[in-house]
């Protein structure tokens, strides 16, 4: 068996904050920066946060409106739906003090072996669309 050979990061760099950015700004897609590093994409008045940790990505957002708990049971079975029948985005619901429901989506991605620009892209653009896709469900209840 053949040794494993380090890859060329030429071809695939690690992962980067900064590469998130440049990836975005490729795009012309304005950023925004929270304290803790993380970088925003504002699209259609929501902010989906990607956070970089090592070699893995996530893309993470957090539905802005709220369902009353007696929806709580149609929240759990479109959960569960979505999830047989979605790899991702991850969804979790959460209940406010006030009874309230929040719905929140993540997708992340282990870049182990370096990413290429345009699988950066990719992963970045399909995740926001999933994200929304999914929120549009929830939206729905």
């Amino acid at each position: 068996m053949q040794p494993i050979q380090p890859r060329d990061e030429r071809e695939t760099p690690p992962l980067t904050v900064s590469r998130v950015r440049k990836v975005l700004a490729a795009r012309q897609v304005e950023y925004l920066t929270a304290e803790s590093g993380d970088t925003g994409i504002r699209w259609e008045d929501r902010v989906y946060w990607v956070g970089v940790a090592g070699e893995v990505a996530t893309v993470s957002s957090t539905w802005p409106g709220t369902l009353p708990v007696d929806k709580l049971e149609g929240l759990r079975g479109f959960i569960r739906d979505w999830h047989a029948g979605n790899y991702w985005p991850k969804l979790v619901y959460g209940i406010n003090d006030d009874g309230s429901l929040t719905v929140s989506a993540q997708v992340s991605a282990d870049w182990e072996t370096g990413v290429a620009d345009r699988q950066l892209d990719d992963m970045l653009s399909m995740s926001v669309a999933k994200i929304r896709e999914a929120f549009r469900g929830v939206e729905e209840l």
